[in-house]
């Protein structure tokens, strides 16, 4: 996976009994979710996006809106007004996902 930091990555979700830590604990939960064949994936947008870059030029911060609109088993999955922050770093001249975070932003909710 190369998005991501093998057996590394730290990832917090909304609810605490899914958070993450290492990638195989990540690609478990993408081909649980994302891969069967009863999840459809309609449209993704992001909102207010930024990204800031350390000074050593190796570490970076971004955060943004998500809405994701899904169907699985027929159903709407939804997530709106979701905030997705992260921290990438840059190895061997990639940039890989160490540690992200979702949360439901509480201005927004509907």
């Amino acid at each position: 996976m190369s998005i991501v930091v093998d057996n590394e990555l730290f990832f917090c979700q909304p609810d605490s009994a899914s958070t993450i830590d290492g990638c195989d604990q990540f690609v478990a939960l993408v081909d649980d979710v994302f891969m069967p064949d009863d999840f459809r994936a309609i449209r993704t947008e992001i909102e207010n996006l930024r990204i800031r870059l350390s000074p050593s030029l190796v570490t970076a911060w971004f955060s943004y809106i998500l809405n994701d609109y899904n169907e699985f088993r027929g159903e709407p999955a939804v997530w709106e007004n979701v905030r997705w922050t992260g921290v990438p770093e840059k190895i061997d001249g990639r940039w890989r996902i160490m540690q992200q975070h979702f949360s439901k932003v509480r201005d927004l909710a509907g």
